[in-house]
């Protein structure tokens, strides 16, 4: 999918304070995307394990209530795997075209360089975002 530029002809940007990271972005590969949508389905179905050699070894998770679960693989997807069996069911949509769920979270999935999870920041909000302009 073209954006309509052409990055061919962007001129560098200087920035007013130091940039601690790259701020040339590109988008990534869509199995990533696959990736973290199968896991979201595992949710949804009640079991983590079905995709778990799509995590690093070591992994850390930050989520929405602040709780952070930070191990090796197998003790950190135990524990989500503790809190997901507490809930009777789940059911995930992406927010696309209007649609509305109970709440919206905002994730952010982070690949090492052999293509395994190992890092995740979840973001919750309860009500749905402010239309106003």
């Amino acid at each position: 999918m073209k954006s309509g530029i052409d990055s061919t002809k962007m001129a560098d940007v200087t920035y007013p304070y130091e940039i601690m990271y790259s701020s040339k972005f590109e988008i990534a590969d869509p199995k990533y995307g696959k990736m973290i949508l199968d896991l979201w389905k595992d949710w949804d179905n009640g079991d983590l394990s079905a995709h778990k050699d799509n995590f690093a070894d070591s992994l850390e998770m930050h989520t929405a209530d602040g709780s952070i679960m930070s191990g090796m693989k197998d003790s950190v997807l135990a524990m989500a795997q503790g809190y997901r069996n507490t809930l009777v069911s789940a059911v995930s949509r992406v927010h696309k075209k209007g649609k509305v769920d109970s709440f919206y979270l905002q994730e952010t999935w982070r690949f090492n360089k052999a293509d395994k999870i190992d890092r995740l920041y979840q973001f919750r909000q309860t009500s749905p975002p402010s239309t106003k302009k």
